[in-house]
């Protein structure tokens, strides 16, 4: 389970962050100019509005297992919403979240109790850290345009995700805190977001309270449009790496073995074709 999207405020960088004041008799170089602080504050709370417009549309993984008699959190994460009928949606999240067969998967909607059964697995990407599943009945959610464009360098950006921190029952054991709102954690692509045509690179900035960011993973990572362009999959020192849209359209393409010809399509509308298709199996079915 996810214990590789957190860190602190530390992490991302403070207010330490590209320069200070001038040294006494010198000038003022080192620092950003006025203009400057001002325009990096404008795009942050641009892409911070943004990704909050989409907060009901990304849920809660939870997965439980018995111990003993009782249900116990094994593990959390998150996930976006990408294709939404009465009967069914689904959902795009990372691989690694869904780990041991025998745990119960379970989603938990924004600021809500009623948890919804993890229906079926229907497509899984280990190398690039990405799985589709469909939850049945669930309440119709809104699903966000997903980017089909590339990525840029110093992009703006922010991930929209539910943390989970924990806190001490007793000097023996933990519990993670299921909080009822997703945090948004804004930042800059700060790599060249493609190698090898895989997963960017970007860095988180904590312009927020979130204390932790255990459980993060699986979450959208929102552009100042309000645009899809990446699933947050780990961190690894001061990055945060993500899986971009592009590649998840990409594979659902070759899995679905959608033909060149046959143009682009939405991340919805490729998904659409996978209801579909169930659809028609159970038609035949009957």
């Amino acid at each position: 389970m996810d214990v590789r999207g957190g860190g602190g405020a530390a992490e991302g960088g403070g207010a330490a962050e590209g320069g200070g004041a001038a040294a006494a008799g010198g000038s003022a170089a080192a620092g950003p100019s006025a203009g400057q602080e001002s325009s990096t504050e404008v795009r942050v709370q641009k892409v911070t509005d943004a990704a909050r417009r989409w907060a009901k549309s990304v849920v809660r993984i939870i997965q439980t297992t018995m111990n003993g008699k009782k249900k116990a959190v094994v593990g959390i994460g998150n996930a976006v919403v990408v294709y939404a009928r009465k009967d069914m949606s689904f959902f795009v999240t990372c691989a690694h979240i869904f780990g041991n067969s025998t745990d119960i998967a379970l989603i938990r909607l924004y600021g809500g109790k009623k948890d919804y059964l993890v229906d079926q697995i229907h497509y899984r990407n280990g190398d690039l850290d990405l799985l589709l599943f469909s939850v049945k009945k669930c309440p119709l959610l809104e699903c966000p345009p997903f980017s089909m464009t590339s990525l840029r360098h110093f992009d703006y950006v922010a991930i929209l995700g539910y943390s989970g921190p924990s806190f001490n029952l007793n000097q023996r054991r933990e519990e993670l805190l299921l909080v009822s709102a997703p945090t948004i954690l804004p930042g800059r692509i700060c790599t060249e977001p493609f190698r090898e045509d895989i997963a960017g690179m970007y860095q988180i900035k904590f312009y927020n309270s979130c204390s932790a960011g255990v459980g993060i993973s699986g979450s959208p990572l929102f552009n100042e449009d309000g645009v899809v362009v990446g699933i947050h999959s780990g961190a690894d020192n001061l990055k945060r790496d993500a899986s971009s849209a592009t590649t998840l359209q990409q594979l659902l393409r070759t899995w679905l073995e959608i033909a060149e010809e046959e143009g682009d399509q939405t991340i919805e509308q490729l998904v659409g074709k996978v209801y579909e298709n169930m659809k028609g199996t159970s038609k035949k079915k009957r």
